[in-house]
């Protein structure tokens, strides 16, 4: 169960998540049912995080939910203002759009000890193709994280294309591609296991 700390707003600090005072009662009822929560802190993009700060980090959400989350999910908030324009250009200008560079967002370092207490992942909204979501993938990897989250802005067009075969069938392709990258260390997570049918996985969990 994926809780975003403080609704979304970006951190600027450890001290900021102790303003969100629902996290433990929504740890609480994660257990409760069965369920384990993973919270997500999203970071101020125009602030270098050092590894004592990423620590702080875990150490600051562990003591809010009062016990040690299977995971932390950090994610690092990328404006796609320009993204939805370039869409809605058409066809005509997607060569042009991938070939624009992209601006380039420090990722956090996690220190080997932060990840012994807790897994860290990071959030990747690579769009797929030419190899980035792979090279974001690696990026987080050097960074010190244990895994990364792979969200539905990965998908090309996902905003305009709910097909379930389209999304089933890039999931399955993406996972593919990305096992790869598999060590001891650093795993890719998946609501499915990567052995089943992705599309019909999909299709049985919609129903």
């Amino acid at each position: 169960y994926l809780y975003t700390a403080l609704k979304g707003e970006p951190i600027s600090s450890a001290d900021d998540i102790k303003k969100d005072d629902a996290v433990k009662a929504c740890f609480d009822s994660a257990i409760a049912n069965g369920m384990q929560l993973i919270p997500e802190i999203v970071l101020n993009p125009e602030k270098e995080w050092s590894e004592d700060e990423v620590a702080a980090i875990v150490d600051a959400i562990c003591e809010q939910c009062g016990s040690d989350p299977a995971a932390v999910l950090l994610t690092t908030v990328v404006s796609l203002e320009e993204d939805e324009d370039e869409e809605e250009e058409g066809e005509g200008s997607e060569e042009e759009a991938t070939s624009k560079p992209k601006v380039s967002v420090p990722l956090p370092l996690v220190s080997k000890d932060a990840a012994k207490r807790v897994p860290v992942l990071g959030s990747v909204r690579a769009v797929g193709g030419d190899g980035r979501m792979g090279l974001a993938v690696g990026s987080h990897k050097e960074s010190g994280f244990k895994g990364c989250v792979l969200r539905c802005d990965c998908l090309p067009g996902y905003r305009m294309n709910p097909d379930l075969e389209f999304v089933g069938g890039f999931w399955g392709a993406a996972i593919g591609d990305l096992k790869s990258t598999k060590s001891k260390n650093f795993n890719f997570r998946s609501t499915f296991a990567l052995d089943r049918d992705v599309p019909l996985e999909w299709y049985n969990y919609q129903k």
